[in-house]
């Protein structure tokens, strides 16, 4: 039983200490076009635009912020046709 833990921790301490060459992980290939993904990012604005409701008979607006979901300002009077 002792010969058999010495054969298995031998053959252990012998794999262990062998060198493993290192492989590169990418290719040239992968890496261009990463390089194309990134130029072709764009910055994009935020979709604003303004939201018109009556009020006791006066004409309002407001803006609104599409992308965020959020509102921009206070309710103003405006001259809208």
């Amino acid at each position: 039983m002792k010969k058999n833990f010495l054969k298995v921790m031998c053959l252990t301490m012998a794999l262990a200490c062998m060198p493993v060459p290192a492989m590169a992980a990418t290719n040239s290939e992968s890496v261009s076009a990463v390089e194309t993904d990134a130029e072709s990012v764009e910055p994009r604005a935020d979709v604003i635009y303004y939201v018109h409701t009556t009020v006791n008979g006066v004409k309002m607006h407001r803006l609104w912020n599409e992308t965020k979901g959020v509102w921009v300002g206070h309710w103003t009077e405006c001259d809208c046709k």
